[in-house]
């Protein structure tokens, strides 16, 4: 019976060492900045740690300065993340560690180190001037619209990436007798940089984006001369990480679409959604 209980007071005991914990709460390049949250600052340092989220290892650092309970390390293999637990490297997490090597490096990283698919809803808000022939006359119209699309986000070169998105989307428009009313299949493929690979990680975009009218309507325009046509896009948003395979995308964007002899059009559109690592 004594020897049963010391057995699992020296377990208890290994357990508590072998656990850390601490986390990452900044990652800067290959410098991350932990915070000990209870743990010495003579301890850590010249240590090695394993940064874990939930049961997946993301990166291997090792601790070069500590003071009070903040730490500085470099990321060593791997890409560490914010919020990640460290756990130190000890005989056994060395071993467990190399079985489990070539699993953690095709699932290293946040969900934006593999291609990503989902949907999205949007809303526009939309201008449209046009300039009757034969006239100095000319209506401004307004109005609002709702799209529908899919997408696909696919990693190129470090926080760089190519959003590519196809669906259908509504331009309204009207002022007094006068509106327009298109359906157009729409397709746009943007690049895409994102600031920081965090849980939210905001982004900046900007492409270009084709219109192919499916059904349309207009008091203002001649039918026959609505057609295919391109806008320019420039916007930015955030995914918010819900886990290693699901998050949330919100966006706004500015559409401007080169001028017709006697049309102008613009519209200002945001969209919601969610996406997926399959």
């Amino acid at each position: 019976m004594r020897s049963s209980a010391l057995a699992f007071f020296i377990g208890l005991m290994f357990f508590a060492q072998s656990g850390f914990a601490a986390r990452v709460i900044q990652v800067k390049g290959s410098q991350v900045l932990v915070d000990l949250e209870g743990d010495s600052a003579n301890s850590v340092i010249n240590k090695r740690y394993i940064v874990m989220v939930g049961d997946k290892r993301r990166a291997i650092i090792e601790i070069k300065k500590a003071k009070g309970q903040k730490a500085v390390g470099t990321v060593l293999k791997g890409k560490a993340v914010v919020d990640g637990t460290l756990v130190e490297i000890t005989k056994t997490t060395a071993k467990k560690s190399s079985r489990d090597e070539s699993e953690d490096t095709s699932s290293q990283g946040s969900t934006t180190d593999a291609a990503t698919y989902g949907v999205l809803l949007g809303m526009n808000m939309a201008s449209q001037k046009v300039t009757f022939e034969g006239s100095n006359d000319s209506v401004s119209m307004t109005g609002n619209g709702f799209a529908l699309k899919g997408f696909g986000d696919f990693p190129v070169l470090g926080n760089l990436s190519l959003l590519g998105r196809a669906g259908v989307e509504q331009f309204n428009v009207k002022a007094d007798d006068n509106k327009t009313e298109i359906m157009y299949f729409n397709g746009d493929l943007l690049v895409k940089y994102r600031f920081m690979d965090s849980t939210i990680q905001p982004f900046v975009m900007a492409g270009l984006s084709l219109h192919y009218p499916l059904t349309k309507s207009s008091d203002a325009l001649i039918e026959d001369n609505i057609s295919m046509t391109t806008a320019l896009l420039l916007g930015g948003g955030l995914n918010y990480f819900l886990s290693d395979s699901m998050y949330i995308m919100v966006n706004g964007e500015y559409a401007y679409f080169p001028p017709a002899e006697s049309v102008t059009t613009s519209f200002i559109a945001f969209y919601g959604g969610v996406g997926f690592k399959f």
